[in-house]
């Protein structure tokens, strides 16, 4: 199962910036990573394109979709860092609700606190997402590359902060 934030107020969706400022207010842990909102965003825009059951309502989604791709963001958020089973990350992408993807049940119950919170924070509600995976245009973490994905950040993470020499101020 999934979870989705979407805004009180139907249309009123905080930008991208204003999600992980709010985010930042809230919880000690914040991280976020543009590169990998846009790759989520193409590849979105790829999978609906690649759908042969095309309405004109998903041609319009590919085109928002490639109007907004290089203002999504992959962020992930929390108070403790020492488990990705106490963090929670999804995709910013303007205009659509947050969906929040979970590894297990078991990281599902240990993040909700955080969810609870998150929605606070933004002033959105949570609705229980029961789409599957395979419905056109899910913008998930899609339960089966979820790791892979976190994984990947988290390796980016780690190279970038090698890369990087720390300075003494």
């Amino acid at each position: 199962m999934a979870d989705r934030l979407l805004p009180n107020n139907a249309g009123a969706y905080l930008t991208p910036l204003m999600v992980v400022n709010r985010l930042k207010s809230e919880f000690s842990y914040v991280e976020t990573d543009g590169e990998e909102g846009r790759r989520h965003t193409v590849e979105t825009i790829e999978r609906l394109r690649a759908d042969t059951s095309l309405r004109s309502v998903d041609h319009q989604m590919v085109q928002k979709l490639g109007r907004i791709k290089n203002r999504a963001i992959f962020v992930c958020f929390g108070d403790d860092t020492s488990s990705d089973m106490a963090l929670l990350s999804t995709y910013v992408i303007p205009g659509m609700p947050l969906v929040f993807e979970y590894v297990s049940v078991t990281h599902e119950h240990a993040v909700r606190h955080l969810l609870t919170r998150c929605a606070v924070a933004l002033g959105y509600e949570v609705v229980k997402d029961r789409r599957s995976i395979h419905d056109r245009g899910y913008g998930g973490h899609e339960r089966r590359g979820f790791r892979r994905e976190r994984r990947a950040f988290t390796d980016r993470r780690s190279f970038k902060n090698r890369r990087m020499p720390q300075r003494d101020d």
